[in-house]
């Protein structure tokens, strides 16, 4: 009679060994699983976005190359023009002058039916000699790391959230915008300008956010399922064990 009691207490000691160890590892499992959707979502979005940037970035070197072939005279003429002392007065004789004017016509026309949203160009500088937004000629960008790095003949990108952005068809609001910077050399090889080039990749970003979600949730279901069918293993077990005892 007390090795029957033994034998129960010992086989009820295993079940709720057993119990508490499948819990533990049920737990475990969802962590391991919430952490990996999220590793997954996040390693997507980042592979997405860089591949995004990068691809716009060669985009606008392309734009860069085939516009100062055409523009590169009107470009240093306009350098050379600009009044650097900085004065509003002065700046807005400049925008206003004919060779400004020209320039710009000039531009709007070289990137037509292109994924140009903006253009800035800066002088060795750093003063932004010439925008699509008028409101920013005069400024200086010497803060610009980007700017910095392309008047030593480094191109690079960045990828910004504009709540406001003006572009060259108008305002636009709530957009993901890749700006590149490139140099521009003179026939001498050395670099005398800075173009900065815009563009608007808001539906890109999305469809790739929507990408994301839906490979991350697939995984997501299949994980699911894997840990349904793993635990109605271990409770079906659990349940021929208990009508055996």
């Amino acid at each position: 009679m007390n090795n029957n009691l033994e034998n129960i207490s010992v086989s009820g000691t295993k079940r709720d060994r057993s119990t508490i160890t499948t819990i533990a590892f049920s737990v475990l499992f969802c962590v391991i699983m919430i952490y990996s959707y999220k590793y997954i979502d996040n390693s997507l979005r980042t592979t997405t976005n860089s591949t995004i940037r990068s691809s716009t970035e060669t985009s606008h070197a392309d734009i860069v190359r085939v516009t100062s072939n055409v523009l590169n005279a009107e470009v240093e003429a306009l350098i050379s023009s600009y009044n650097i002392d900085g004065e509003p007065e002065a700046w807005a004789n400049f925008i206003q002058s004919d060779a400004f004017s020209d320039f710009d016509s000039k531009v709007r026309a070289a990137v037509a039916n292109t994924n140009v949203a903006k253009l800035k160009i800066y002088a060795d500088d750093s003063i932004t000699v010439y925008s699509s937004d008028l409101s920013q000629v005069g400024e200086a960008g010497t803060d610009i790391e980007h700017v910095t790095h392309a008047l030593r003949g480094r191109s690079s990108s960045q990828i910004d959230f504009r709540d406001v952005f003006q572009s060259l068809d108008g305002e636009l609001r709530n957009v993901n915008i890749v700006s590149s910077y490139h140099p521009l050399s003179n026939s001498k090889g050395q670099t005398f300008a800075v173009v900065e080039i815009y563009s608007d990749r808001t539906n890109e970003f999305k469809y790739s956010g929507d990408r994301a979600k839906s490979y991350s949730g697939r995984f997501l279901i299949f994980v699911s399922l894997a840990m349904s069918i793993w635990v109605g293993q271990i409770l079906f077990a659990a349940l021929r064990q208990r009508k055996s005892d």
